[in-house]
């Protein structure tokens, strides 16, 4: 998506190799399964790192972030609203295929995997588990309403959200 290509080229601009020392690689103690368990910073968690910093950065305005443990992320802000949305396999399938080009044959395979990446990049980097509810003010099926409804709920949502804190400002 276009907020991804944005992310990933602040992401490139803030980061380099030369930041980063590749040195000998450290051996694994008794007991420590990976790098992270050791307290190592792998390449990919310094990129998650820096994409933290932008995403508190965006925040600072009104914006729409999708993904990257986003709702992890800005937990503690008052401002967020955390929203996770899914939809019933037939509607991702008809989605994967109209939208997205993913041929008829593989778009199972394809769904899954995507899914899969998307769970463990979030339960990796939160410590939590991808798509539970009580990680989200609102988890909402758009198989159940459409994505235009989706859409209009999830606006008339934040607007709710907007008067009630300017009631409760007075």
């Amino acid at each position: 998506s276009g907020i991804d290509k944005e992310l990933f080229m602040a992401i490139n601009e803030k980061i380099s190799f030369a930041n980063f020392y590749f040195g000998d690689a450290p051996q694994l103690r008794k007991g420590a399964h990976s790098l992270r368990d050791l307290g190592a910073l792998s390449l990919v968690q310094r990129i998650q790192e820096v994409q933290e910093k932008l995403i508190r950065n965006l925040a600072n305005e009104s914006c729409v972030i999708v993904g990257r443990c986003s709702d992890y992320i800005l937990k503690d802000d008052p401002d967020v609203i955390s929203i996770f949305l899914r939809a019933n396999l037939v509607d991702k399938k008809k989605r994967a295929v109209n939208e997205y080009g993913e041929s008829i044959e593989n778009v199972n395979e394809r769904l899954m995997q995507v899914d899969m990446k998307r769970a463990n990049y979030y339960n990796y980097f939160t410590d939590r588990v991808w798509g539970k509810a009580n990680n989200y003010d609102l988890i909402l099926s758009t198989s159940t309403l459409g994505l235009e409804k989706s859409a209009d709920l999830l606006c008339a949502m934040i607007q709710l959200k907007n008067k009630r804190e300017d009631e409760d400002c007075q």
